[in-house]
């Protein structure tokens, strides 16, 4: 993947760089976007604190970029930019994400507690300028995907609330990918 650090984020492309993400047909651009889910941690222990929901999602996220969808990840990581072991690991665990999916892929990290962080919008307007579009530019048909639902023993809203200050539509993981919530195993 290929880094690029600010003071309050951190941003990463694989098979792109910046500018480069834009897929705009029809006028609109269309942006899957995700959290970055651990493996049941609210905080990450390390860089390999990390697996697929499902063994399914990998194959989910190609289709989604065959069908010219800009994927992306957008996370609330803080304070990883000084934390030097964290960050080598993340991005390890990122670089094995990016080669295993094997697409194109962007990643945007809050790294502070600013106007980046989510349910804060700062981070999406980086998407959308790096995808060369405004922010009132038509994303009818994008949306956002996270765990932090606000649901009952959710530990927070913070990703329903994100989509809904962008005005996409969100959907928890069980949802987008069809996961059977009565199983507790991850893949």
């Amino acid at each position: 993947m290929e880094w690029h650090s600010q003071p309050n984020h951190l941003r990463a492309f694989y098979k792109t760089g910046p500018g480069a993400l834009a897929h705009v047909q029809d006028g609109g651009i269309k942006i899957a976007a995700f959290d970055l889910s651990k493996s049941g941690e609210i905080m990450p222990i390390s860089g390999d604190d990390w697996m697929w929901l499902d063994g399914a999602i990998p194959a989910k996220l190609r289709e989604l970029a065959s069908q010219r969808y800009v994927v992306a990840i957008i996370s609330n990581q803080y304070n990883i930019l000084f934390e030097a072991e964290r960050l080598k690991g993340f991005m390890r665990q990122l670089d094995h994400m990016a080669s295993e999916l094997d697409i194109v892929l962007a990643l945007y990290v809050a790294a502070s507690l600013d106007e980046c962080r989510k349910p804060g919008t700062a981070l999406w307007d980086v998407l959308l300028a790096d995808c060369g579009v405004a922010r009132d530019h038509r994303l009818a048909e994008s949306f956002y995907v996270g765990d932090a639902a606000g649901r009952v023993g959710d530990w927070a809203g913070t990703d329903s609330e994100f989509a809904s200050n962008l005005g996409v539509a969100f959907y928890t993981p069980e949802e987008f990918f069809q996961l059977d919530v009565s199983s507790d195993e991850g893949g």
